[in-house]
């Protein structure tokens, strides 16, 4: 499950979207994982609100579906 947010900060790990996705994921048995601007948070801080990865979106519209088909790439599984 991709989760896309605005800046990920220890704050928005706790409230909004992230935990939404996260439990959802973890309800389908599925990785999370986010896609944001910016990303102020570590590998600790992640793992702890169930996301096993940040990316951060480059800048514009296009900028955002690059980095969305590279997690898809990531995360999907080869058929």
């Amino acid at each position: 499950m991709v989760a896309v947010s605005g800046i990920l900060t220890p704050r928005t790990l706790d409230h909004g979207i992230v935990p939404a996705a996260s439990l959802l994921a973890a309800r389908r048995a599925v990785p999370c994982v986010v896609v944001a601007p910016e990303v102020h948070v570590g590998r600790r801080d992640l793992m702890a609100a169930g996301v096993v990865g940040a990316h951060e979106g480059e800048p514009g519209e296009g900028g955002w579906w690059i980095r969305l088909a590279r997690v898809a790439q990531t995360w999907t599984p080869a058929r």
